[in-house]
């Protein structure tokens, strides 16, 4: 289930096809790549009709996007939310 938690993008535990959708919506829309092996969140920005690498974000920091200013997450917080599951 996608919320909106008081301005806070949360990401639950969805059924396969749903979760699909949001990694789609993230990666397609957004230009979100959320890796976990290396515990980092890169962001795309489409430059023309070639992506280009926007930001790279670790566990230390606030990844941030382009397309949706003011919104952001924390990379740490992201992890461990999914580490509870």
């Amino acid at each position: 289930m996608l919320e909106l938690n008081n301005g806070c993008l949360e990401i639950l535990p969805p059924p396969t096809y749903f979760h699909e959708l949001i990694v789609e919506f993230l990666y397609e829309l957004l230009g979100w790549i959320i890796d976990p092996e290396f515990r980092a969140i890169t962001v795309m920005e489409l430059a023309g009709d070639v992506y280009r690498v926007s930001g790279e974000f670790k566990t230390d920091q606030t990844a941030t996007s382009i397309l949706l200013p003011g919104f952001s997450v924390s990379v740490e917080a992201t992890f461990a939310a999914g580490e509870a599951q």
